[in-house]
């Protein structure tokens, strides 16, 4: 039996410029596999666990910035993709799902591998569509189900174009096969060159066409301006546009953002917004205190930021997105500017835009901003821990009366296997950890921050602006799972260095990441292994809890040199501060295969390393 409608999804694909598929094998995908497989200008990827699957396809869709197609065969293996697709839908990364499945038929009749996967995904795709189970030709003239065939055409054009225009997010094709599933011993597979090919032209928004004398109105009234930056991909445009805000001093507007905002490169951009605002100084907020917040991007990532924002309301709100629906996630928005970010801030700068008076508003948040930073260095040149070989009053008088390391000392310094070689080799913490790699990252490398500490210890910290280095993290649902696999595609389609930052919860959490043939030489993997979920430590509530230790924080024995040796990677363990200076010297450095160092710590120090931190900047009242 022949399948030309199933192998010309593959020629739409290629026409419409897909490259890539990630595939996980099943019987039922068969002709699918077997499709993109064969045909000469996609490149496959095969990975067996679709969790990891569906991860591995995001992050070389986030790298790409086009559309990556994802196949699994029918039942459970189709809900394992779900995490990665619901993550993809918020970041707005471009996946078409090909879900293979049983005739309509066939399904909730107890029949094998069989789901309800008809709109499984839910609200968590742009689209989702179900084939016709009857596309199949008897004859070599493909004379039969016309009208099905044509379908699915259609169909496959407006899901592809649906991942490519506007909101670049997953879009769901549950594909019902009927046996056989494989190819005849005489049947070649071909694909049809002439199919048709629906192209959706996009048009982009003008923002000459937005009413800017009521926004002008507006703006005369606020003397205070702020532009916030959310999650954003590195955009060379937008950093183009960014120095204008500051050019001939024509205009005296703050930019405040997170790392994932990747607005760093930026030498301006107020990077350490975390602190000044953990101060929880009324005063010093209300002066910070915007008149009009202008906002670009997705999810902020600080805390600090959104309850600032949150309690001292700006007056107005304008948030710049060209399509989809717009979050209120600050409780103050007034006026969606629905162009893209890059265009409209030219335009708003060129030729909108009157010269503001001058203010002491951006003085404010610049001078704020230094000290911050001045602060955090010599937090860490006061606190180098490699100075106190006993380690007594914790290098600067804080561990012992932090309320967070009860029972410090006697608890386990001497106990602990992170403090082998301590006094030696300079006594180690994860934070501190981080202040030293983030500073021996290579330049125009591309860093990616797993969820809990790691992407919280690196925003704090942020990154000189000559580093040049794309900051990705998994912050649309913001779990753990899938940062491994994220990683993993994009080392798969870059050549740059690809700097992994994770916690062992979630890179345990994600092992299969690795489970696979498809080599990762530039994969660069650090793990701060607390053995637990150090960050419910650090959180105020879960600290105070009696079940801490058993079902928050969750103590794991396991390291990561046994996976190091069945995946073949070069391996480092880190117990202090000289080891971890010394494996830097050149963990960066081409290789034949990923690298991994394990630094070992104790949640308890760190907590207490932590709150000291934390209480350098709190204000005292």
């Amino acid at each position: 039996m022949l399948l030309p409608s199933l192998y010309n999804i593959a020629e739409i694909c290629a026409q419409k410029g897909i490259r890539h598929a990630v595939i996980s094998p099943g019987s039922r995908s068969a002709a699918l596999t077997i499709a993109f497989a064969q045909h000469p200008d996609i490149t496959t990827k095969i990975v067996p666990d679709e969790r990891s699957a569906a991860f591995i396809a995001l992050g070389m869709a986030q790298s790409l910035r086009q559309t990556v197609i994802l196949i699994c065969t029918s039942g459970s293996a189709t809900y394992n993709y779900a995490p990665a697709i619901a993550e993809a839908f918020f970041q707005e990364i471009p996946l078409l799902i090909l879900t293979a499945d049983r005739p309509p038929e066939w399904v909730a009749q107890r029949d094998g591998q069989t789901i309800f996967q008809e709109n499984i995904y839910g609200k968590h795709v742009k689209a989702s569509f179900q084939l016709p189970s009857d596309y199949q030709s008897d004859d070599e003239n493909n004379n039969q189900n016309t009208d099905n065939q044509w379908f699915v055409n259609r169909i496959i054009n407006d899901a592809i174009n649906l991942t490519q225009n506007e909101q670049t997010q997953p879009v769901h094709v549950n594909v019902p096969i009927r046996e056989p599933f494989y190819p005849a011993d005489n049947e070649v597979v071909t694909f049809d060159k002439n199919v048709r090919i629906i192209e959706k032209i996009r048009v982009r928004k003008n923002p000459a066409q937005i009413d800017w004398n009521n926004l002008m109105k507006i703006e005369e009234q606020c003397e205070k301006q702020l532009i916030v930056v959310g999650q954003t991909a590195l955009n060379p445009v937008l950093l183009n546009a960014l120095p204008k805000i500051y050019d001939k001093g024509v205009l005296q507007i703050p930019i405040v953002a997170d790392l994932i905002g990747n607005a760093y490169p930026f030498a301006k951009t107020i990077s350490h917004h975390d602190l000044i605002l953990m101060q929880n100084d009324d005063e010093l907020n209300k002066k910070l205190q915007p008149d009009l917040l202008i906002t670009i991007g997705k999810s902020v990532l600080s805390k600090s930021l959104k309850q600032f924002l949150r309690k001292y309301k700006p007056k107005y709100h304008w948030h710049i997105q060209e399509y989809g629906e717009v979050a209120d996630t600050f409780q103050c928005l007034t006026h969606i500017l629905p162009v893209s970010p890059e265009i409209i801030l030219e335009y708003y700068i060129n030729q909108t835009r009157k010269k503001l008076p001058k203010t002491d508003y951006l003085d404010l948040w610049q001078n704020e901003n230094q000290k911050a930073k001045n602060k955090l260095e010599n937090f860490f040149s006061e606190h180098n821990l490699q100075k106190s070989p006993s380690f007594e009053g914790g290098a600067g008088g804080g561990f012992e009366k932090s309320p967070s390391f009860e029972g410090g000392a006697r608890g386990g310094f001497e106990k602990s296997p992170s403090f082998e070689g301590g006094a030696r080799g300079g006594f180690l913490t994860e934070f501190s950890a981080c202040h030293q790699i983030m500073k021996k990252l290579p330049k125009n490398s591309i860093l990616h921050l797993a969820n809990s500490m790691a992407v919280r210890y690196a925003n704090y910290l942020s990154l000189e602006n000559d580093k040049n280095i794309e900051i990705c993290a998994n912050r649309g649902t913001s779990g753990i799972d899938g940062s491994n696999s994220t990683a993993v595609g994009n080392a798969l389609t870059t050549d740059k260095m690809v700097v992994l930052l994770t916690g062992d919860m979630s890179f345990l959490y994600d092992r299969n990441a690795f489970w696979h043939n498809h080599k990762t030489p530039n994969l660069r993997i650090i793990v701060l292994n607390n053995h637990g979920g150090g960050i419910f430590r650090i959180l105020p509530e879960p600290a105070k809890q009696a079940e801490l230790d058993v079902y928050f924080e969750t103590k794991q024995v396991l390291n990561t040199e046994n996976l190091a040796k069945d995946f073949d990677f070069g391996h480092t363990f880190i117990h202090t501060q000289e080891e971890l200076a010394k494996a830097l010297e050149n963990f960066f450095e081409p290789n034949t295969k990923t690298q991994i160092i394990e630094i070992q710590t104790d949640s308890k120090i760190n907590a207490a390393f932590f709150q000291q931190f934390k209480n350098t900047f709190i204000a005292k009242k």
